[in-house]
């Protein structure tokens, strides 16, 4: 059973509902569908709508240039600090001998 959709566009003055439903199981037949129905919908323009896949290259790829500086991250406790600014901490009370304290 192929998935079904349906594109509503409705305009209100004057009241006018375009509704395109229809049937298909490729990604390529859903964005001609949808142009068709942007185009009945009112939408006038040059070219077509596709979809197109992103070439993935390793071509001058660096983990560094993603990655960035964790220092002041660390500094700060990210992503659990145990103190709050001003330096009061937010574990209070004994902590167990599992490392669990009472969070406030």
């Amino acid at each position: 059973m192929m998935p079904k959709f349906t594109f509503i566009c409705e305009h209100l003055d004057p009241l006018v509902r375009t509704t395109h439903e229809f049937e298909v199981e490729y990604i390529g037949d859903v964005v001609q569908e949808f142009e068709t129905f942007l185009r009945g919908s009112g939408f006038y323009f040059d070219g077509n709508l596709d979809f197109v896949e992103e070439q993935v290259t390793n071509e001058g790829y660096d983990i560094n240039d993603y990655q960035g500086d964790t220092t002041e991250a660390a500094q700060m406790g990210w992503p659990f600090p145990s103190t709050r600014p001003g330096g009061e901490s937010v574990v209070t009370g004994p902590i167990d001998e599992s490392g669990i304290g009472n969070i406030n």
